[in-house]
C-alpha cells in the first residue's frame, strides 16, 4: 500500500480499525506468562480465525499479533523476529485476503527505557524496531502501526525505523492520561507536532482508558493535527465483575456510539483496545455505516516548536537562552541549564565546529525541557543533531 492509497482509502469515510487482540488469545488458550506472538507459531489458526472474525464484523485494518516482536523479548523464548513477524504477517494475511482488508505491521514498546530515562540508547531502539520493519516488509505488511506508546523519543526511534527501512504508510498513536500527557510527561501537542513533522501518516491515541475518558484526548488531537487522526480505546475502565471476574464497564453498543462520536468530530481511523471484541466491532461497523469522511479545518503548525513536554511558537521575540556547544558535555549543560530560571521558552544551541553534538544535546535534553533551536555547524553536524532531537527543534 502507498501512502496516496491510504488517503484515498480515508477520503471514502471513516476506517474502522479490529480490537483487541489479548483479549482474544486469552479466550484461544494463551496460558499465563506464554509470549502472545508465540500463538503465530504454535496455533496459527487460532491467530487467523481472530484476525477474521474482526474482518467479518466490519474491521478493514486488522493489526499484526507482534505487539512484543522486539529481538531481546523474543530470544528470551528462542524465537527470532524474523520468524514471529513472518508468522504474524502470514496469518493476518490469510484472513484478510479474501476480503480485501489490510495488514498493519504492529510495533509496540520495546518494554526498555530509552535514555535518559533507561540505559537503551536511541540508536539502539532504533535498530530493534528496524529489524522488526524489514521483517514485516519482507513477509508483505501492507502498512505499519506504531501503537500504545509513552515515551515521544521511543515513537521517534520507531517511526523513524519505519521510514528508513521502508516505504509503507505508518500510524502512530499514543496512551494518554486524562491531563492529556502520557507518563513520560509527553503532552498530545508536543506528540503531534513531532511525529506529522517526521512523516506519520495519521497520529492519535489508544488505550489508556475507554471512549468517555479520551474524548478530551481525541478533541486536543483534532484540534491541533494536520493529517487524519486515529482513536481507539479500550472497552471501558476495568471493573471486577460479582461473579470475581475481571472486565470493562462499557457494553459493545455504547462503545460504538462513541466511536460514532469521535468520527463525527472528524477522527478518520477508529477502533478499539484492550478488552474490546468482534461484538464491538460488529456494532461499531453499524454505527458507522454510511459516515461521510469529514472535512476538518486546515491547521497551520509550521511555526511551532516543541520538545516532548514544551510547545512554544518561535519567532522574533521568542524569549531565548543561547548557547554555544564546546565539545564538552557537562559544560554545555551547565550554560543550558540557565534557561530553566529565566524565562526562557526556546533554548538555542549553536553547532559551532562541532563534527558530532549528539552527546552534548543527550545530556542536555536529559535536564532541559525546553524546545531546542538548532543553529550552526556543517551539513553532516546539523543532521546528527536533528536525529536525536526530542521533539521538533527549530533551524535557523
Amino acid at each position: 500500500m502507498t501512502r496516496e492509497e491510504l488517503k484515498i482509502l480515508l477520503s471514502q469515510g471513516p476506517v474502522l480499525l479490529d480490537g483487541a487482540m489479548g483479549t482474544m488469545l486469552m479466550k484461544r488458550g494463551l496460558q499465563p506468562g506464554r509470549l502472545p506472538e508465540s500463538m503465530c507459531l504454535e496455533h496459527p489458526q487460532a491467530v487467523t480465525d481472530i484476525h477474521k472474525a474482526y474482518l467479518e464484523a466490519g474491521s478493514r485494518v486488522v493489526y499484526t499479533n507482534t505487539f512484543g516482536a522486539n529481538a531481546p523479548r523474543l530470544a528470551r523464548a528462542g524465537l527470532t523476529v524474523e520468524q514471529v513477524v513472518s508468522a504474524a504477517v502470514a496469518c493476518a494475511r490469510r484472513a484478510a485476503e479474501p476480503c480485501g482488508g489490510l495488514v498493519a505491521l504492529d510495533l509496540g514498546p520495546t518494554g526498555q527505557m530509552v535514555e535518559p530515562m533507561g540505559s537503551l540508547t536511541f540508536e539502539e531502539a532504533c535498530e530493534l524496531y528496524a529489524a522488526q520493519v524489514r521483517a514485516g516488509v519482507q513477509a508483505g505488511a501492507d502498512l505499519a502501526v506504531i501503537e500504545s506508546m509513552t515515551d515521544l523519543y521511543e515513537t521517534k526511534a520507531a517511526l523513524l525505523a519505519v521510514k528508513e527501512h521502508s516505504s509503507l504508510p505508518v500510524l502512530c498513536s499514543m496512551s494518554f492520561e486524562s491531563s492529556l500527557r502520557t507518563y513520560t510527561g509527553c503532552h498530545v501537542d508536543c506528540m503531534v507536532i513531532t511525529l506529522e513533522d517526521l512523516g506519520a501518516d495519521a497520529v492519535g491515541a489508544n488505550c489508556s482508558a475507554g471512549p468517555v475518558q479520551l474524548q478530551p484526548v481525541a478533541a486536543a488531537l483534532l484540534e491541533r493535527a494536520a493529517g487524519p487522526v486515529l482513536v481507539k480505546p479500550n472497552a471501558g475502565l476495568p471493573v471486577t465483575r460479582p461473579d470475581g471476574t475481571q472486565g470493562y464497564d462499557i457494553g459493545s453498543g455504547e462503545f460504538a456510539r462513541c466511536l460514532a462520536r469521535f468520527a463525527a468530530q472528524g477522527a478518520a481511523l477508529v477502533g478499539g483496545c484492550c478488552g474490546t471484541d468482534p461484538d464491538y466491532l460488529r456494532e461499531a461497523a453499524l454505527a458507522l455505516r454510511g459516515a461521510a469522511a469529514l472535512p476538518r479545518p486546515a491547521r497551520d503548525n509550521s511555526g511551532l516548536i516543541c520538545s516532548a513536554s514544551k510547545l512554544c511558537r518561535y519567532g522574533p521575540g521568542t524569549p531565548v537562552t543561547s548557547v554555544a556547544l564546546t565539545g564538552s558535555a557537562d559544560d554545555d549543560l551547565d550554560a543550558a541549564s540557565e534557561a530553566l530560571y529565566n524565562g526562557s521558552e526556546a533554548l538555542v544551541l549553536d553547532l559551532g565546529r562541532q563534527d558530532d553534538p549528539r552527546d552534548e544535546i543527550k545530556a542536555i535534553q536529559a535536564t532541559v525541557n525546553l524546545p531546542l533551536v538548532l543553529a550552526g555547524g556543517s551539513p553532516e553536524a546539523l543532521q546528527k543533531a536533528l536525529r536525536v532531537c526530542s521533539g521538533r527543534p527549530g533551524r535557523i
